[in-house]
Formats: structure tokens, C-alpha cells, sequence
């Protein structure tokens, strides 16, 4: 028993880190920062994967005249990630992601400055800056 207790925390401290937003979601420097806006803006070629940040459930996958064509994704234990201003969405709402899949392909949609995409963490409905959860990318 002692074994099969040990396993299962393993594999629930391994959930838990696949879920983290952990994974920067496109390659690109940062345009406008936390703090600016509740997210931040990263300046990025129309056209590029846009990867989730961590794994968890679509719960959004529609246009947003802010946004444009937005996902959000929620990661289970009270952390959310949006990305907006995408030029084709490549998921839909309700479908489950892996940490790194191909969610969306970057663009020019919503209110965006130029191509980019908007990235945003949300904790327990507080928003967050997305940068101390980077570990990748």
C-alpha cells in the first residue's frame, strides 16, 4: 500500500506541474508588459504557433471584439491563461490541451497593435504577471 500511496503523489505532483502555465506561448519580445493592460502583449510574425502554457480543458474558444480570437484554458487549481489577438483558432471549447500543443496561430484580430498575442494568467480571479511563471521558451 505504502508503494501505491507514494505513486499516486508522484503522479499528482507530475499533474500539477504539466498544468502550470510554465511554457512561454510564442516566440517574441514582450510589447507591452503586465501591468499596462491585465496581460501581457508579446509582438510576434502573423502566423505563428501559439502553444498552451500548460496543460487543462478549453473553456473559451471564440472572438472577443477586444481580444479577437481568444482561447482560455483552464488549468485546475485556480489558474486560467487567455490568449488573444490570434489569427486562427486550432482547438475548440471544451476539448482537453497538453502542455506545448498547438493551440491557436498567431494574427492580427480584436484590438491588437499589430500581429501579436495577448497572454494572460489569471490566479483564484486575480490577475497575474505571466512572466514568473516562464521556466521555458
Amino acid at each position: 500500500q505504502r508503494g501505491y500511496l507514494h505513486c499516486l503523489r508522484r503522479s499528482s505532483a507530475l499533474g500539477r506541474l504539466r498544468s502550470l502555465p510554465t511554457i512561454w506561448p510564442v516566440r517574441g519580445s514582450v510589447l507591452r508588459p503586465f501591468g499596462e493592460s491585465r496581460g501581457t502583449v508579446i509582438e510576434t510574425a502573423s502566423g505563428q504557433v501559439v502553444r498552451a502554457s500548460g496543460s487543462g480543458w478549453v473553456v473559451r474558444a471564440d472572438f472577443d471584439a477586444r481580444l479577437g480570437n481568444v482561447i482560455t484554458i483552464d488549468h485546475g487549481n485556480g489558474i486560467v491563461t487567455d490568449y488573444g489577438y490570434n489569427g486562427l483558432l486550432l482547438v475548440g471549447e471544451g476539448g482537453y490541451v497538453a502542455k506545448g500543443q498547438s493551440i491557436a496561430l498567431s494574427g492580427y484580430s480584436g484590438e491588437a497593435p499589430g500581429p501579436a498575442l495577448f497572454f494572460a494568467v489569471r490566479e483564484n480571479g486575480e490577475n497575474r504577471d505571466p512572466l514568473p511563471y516562464r521556466l521555458w521558451m
